[in-house]
């Protein structure tokens, strides 16, 4: 999955999870954009979360456009 925004704007991040919420991976850059490639092991729920980094009361009204495209094989 990758995730496509102006860094600028915000740092945002991005977390693939199990339905219980483990943290199966990550990307965290510093920079624009973020990206994901993981295999998961059996059909299920899982869960993305995108978010802005740091997340503080200073960033906690600002917001960012950004553009998600998620790939299943």
């Amino acid at each position: 999955m990758d995730l496509l925004f102006v860094d600028n704007n915000a740092d945002l991040d991005l977390d693939f999870r199990s339905s219980t919420g483990v943290l199966l991976t990550d990307s965290d850059t510093a920079s624009d954009n973020e990206s994901i490639t993981h295999t998961v092991s059996s059909a299920g729920t899982y869960y993305i979360k995108v978010y802005i980094y740091p997340f503080s009361s200073s960033f906690s009204t600002r917001t960012t456009d950004y553009e998600m495209d998620i790939t299943v094989n």
